[in-house]
């Protein structure tokens, strides 16, 4: 699978790859992000040194929660969005990444599962 540009596009046409994969090869993605949020973003998309140092740097209890949060979201074929905006031209900015969802998970009368909405990550610079 070839490197994507970490964009709303690139995150966009990585899942339209992701997510044309039949589940079994699609499950073992989401098993990979699961256990490795880092490893697995550093090995999809084409980031700069600074990107990859910031990646590094984010703490490992908040890329362990999106890398579940994105496994559940490959298991299920959720939407998946990216706001990136650009940078502040001004220094002395700090840099901010969060996760919302609108996920919604029920079982029916026969314990079957019915999931919906979508998760977005946001970087935001204040």
């Amino acid at each position: 699978m070839p490197l994507f540009p970490f964009t709303p596009q690139g995150v966009q046409d990585l899942l339209d790859q992701l997510y044309a994969l039949p589940d079994p090869d699609l499950a073992v993605e989401a098993d990979a992000i699961a256990n490795n949020f880092k490893s697995w973003m550093a090995s999809h998309f084409s980031f700069t040194v600074a990107q990859l140092a910031y990646l590094d740097y984010i703490s490992n209890t908040v890329t362990n929660y999106y890398g579940q949060q994105c496994s559940f979201g490959f298991n299920n074929r959720l939407q998946i969005n990216l706001n990136y905006p650009d940078k502040p031209g001004n220094p002395g900015y700090s840099k901010w990444n969060s996760s919302t969802n609108t996920i919604t998970v029920q079982a029916d009368g026969t314990g079957l599962s019915k999931v919906s909405g979508e998760l977005t990550f946001s970087l935001t610079y204040v």
